[in-house]
C-alpha cells in the first residue's frame, strides 16, 4: 500500500512509513484467493491460492496481483497493481469479474485498524454476462476465411475443368453468283447453303477442335440471313449477298461436344451423313453442268433455223424441197429436265443437312445455362 502522508509504498501490515517516518493507520483490505483461508475464497483451477489484495485508500480502492498466475484485468489491461474505482471492469483470471456492490458493503463499517468482516463472494461468473471473446471471434474469422478459400477453389476449378464463362462470336458475309437461267428460288435455297457452309468451315479453327461441317452443323446454333439480291449488269451475272452468324459460350459448347462425343450412335449418323454430303455434292456439280451447257442450246438452235429459213427462201426460188423437217423442237425440254434434275439434286443437299435436325435439337438442349433457344435449322 502507499503512505497516505508522502505516498511512499509500504508494507501493508507497517505502522509507520519508513520514508517519512510518520504513523500509517493499519490498512483495510481484502484478500482473493481459492485458499480458504481468504477473506473471499473463489474455487476456480485460474485462480491462485492467493490471487489479489484489495486495498482502500481514500475513496479509492487499489488492487495489487499476488504474483497469481492467470493475472489481473482492470477495463481490458493487464495490471499487477492499480487504482480501481466503482464502474470500472475487474475480472481475476478471465473468469470471475469484480462486483463493485459487494465491494461496498464489505468495506462498509470497517474501522481503521481492523480486518473487515467477512464477506459474501462478490465474485460472478463472466459466462453470466455474455461478451464476446477476442479468441472466439478469430477463430470465427479463420473459419469463414477457410470456407471462403475453398469455395473460391471449387468455383474455380469448376470455371477450368467445365470451361470459362467467355463467348465465341463468328460472323461471315458470303456472296452467290447466280447461274445461268437458275430460277430465282434455286438460287436463293443454294445461297442460303452455301453460306451455312462458309461459317460452319471457320469454327475448327475458332474452338481449336477438329469438326467436319456436319459436326458444327449439330453443335452450332448458326442464323442466316434473308439474301440480298444484286441485279446483273453487263455481262455479269447477278450475285445474292448473305450474313451468317453465331454465338456460344466456351461452357456452353464444351457441354455440347462433350455430349456429342459420348453418343457413338449419332457420330455413326454424322459419318454416314458426311458420306451422303459428298455424294450430293457431285451430284449437284453434275447437274450444274448439265444445266449451264442445256441453256447455250437454244442459242445454237437459232442458229440453225435461221439458216433452213435462208436455204427455204432459195429452195423456193429454185423450185427446191423443203428443209423445215431439219428443225428440232427437243431442245426446249432438255433445257426443262435439266432445271429438274438440278433442283432435285439441290433437294439432296439440303435432305443431308436436314437428316441430322433431331441430333442438332437433342444437343442444343444440353446447356451451361437457362437458355433453351436454338438457331437456323435447315428443313
Amino acid at each position: 500500500m502507499k503512505c497516505v502522508h508522502c505516498g511512499a509504498e509500504i508494507e501493508a501490515d507497517s505502522s509507520f512509513c519508513i520514508v517519512c517516518g510518520k504513523p500509517v493507520s493499519p490498512s483495510r483490505q481484502l484478500r482473493i484467493g481459492r485458499d480458504a483461508g481468504n477473506d473471499i475464497v473463489v474455487n476456480h483451477d485460474r485462480i491462485s491460492r492467493l490471487h489479489a489484495v484489495i486495498t482502500k485508500e481514500g475513496s479509492h480502492y487499489r488492487i495489487t496481483d499476488q504474483n497469481s498466475l492467470n493475472g489481473i484485468l482492470v477495463n481490458g489491461q493487464k495490471v499487477t497493481s492499480a487504482l480501481i474505482r466503482p464502474g470500472d471492469r475487474v475480472s481475476l483470471g478471465g473468469i470471475v469479474e469484480l462486483d463493485w456492490n459487494a465491494v461496498a458493503v464489505a468495506f462498509s463499517g470497517v474501522k481503521s485498524g481492523t480486518q473487515p468482516r467477512p464477506a459474501p463472494v462478490f465474485y460472478h461468473q463472466e459466462a453470466s454476462q455474455p461478451r464476446k471473446s477476442p479468441s472466439a471471434l478469430l477463430i470465427s474469422l479463420i473459419v469463414l476465411g477457410v470456407i471462403g478459400l475453398l469455395a473460391g477453389a471449387y468455383f474455380l476449378w469448376d470455371s477450368i475443368s467445365a470451361g470459362s464463362g467467355k463467348s465465341f462470336n463468328i460472323q461471315s458475309e458470303y456472296s452467290y453468283s447466280v447461274k445461268s437461267v437458275e430460277e430465282p428460288e434455286m438460287a436463293s435455297r443454294r445461297s442460303e447453303v452455301e453460306t451455312l457452309e462458309d461459317l460452319l468451315a471457320r469454327a475448327p479453327a475458332v474452338f481449336g477442335r477438329e469438326m467436319s461441317l456436319l459436326l458444327s452443323y449439330c453443335l452450332l446454333d448458326v442464323k442466316v440471313s434473308e439474301p440480298q439480291t444484286l441485279l446483273s449488269s453487263g455481262t455479269e451475272e447477278g450475285k445474292i449477298l448473305r450474313t451468317a452468324s453465331t454465338s456460344i459460350t466456351e461452357r456452353e459448347f464444351n457441354a455440347r461436344y462433350e455430349y456429342l462425343r459420348g453418343r457413338e450412335d449419332h457420330l455413326a449418323m454424322i459419318s454416314e451423313a458426311e458420306n451422303q454430303l459428298a455424294q450430293a455434292r457431285a451430284e449437284l456439280k453434275l447437274r450444274e453442268a448439265e444445266l449451264s451447257l442445256a441453256s447455250k442450246a437454244p442459242e445454237g438452235r437459232d442458229l440453225i433455223n435461221q439458216g433452213i429459213g435462208a436455204i427455204n427462201v432459195l429452195a423456193k426460188k429454185g423450185d427446191k424441197p423443203s428443209l423445215d423437217s431439219l428443225k428440232d423442237n427437243r431442245i426446249d425440254s432438255s433445257v426443262d429436265q435439266a432445271l429438274r434434275d438440278y433442283d432435285e439434286a439441290l433437294g439432296n443437299l439440303e435432305g443431308v443437312y436436314a437428316s441430322l435436325n433431331d441430333i442438332k435439337a437433342e444437343v442444343a438442349a444440353v446447356k451451361a445455362d437457362s437458355s433453351k433457344k436454338g438457331g437456323r435449322v435447315l428443313k
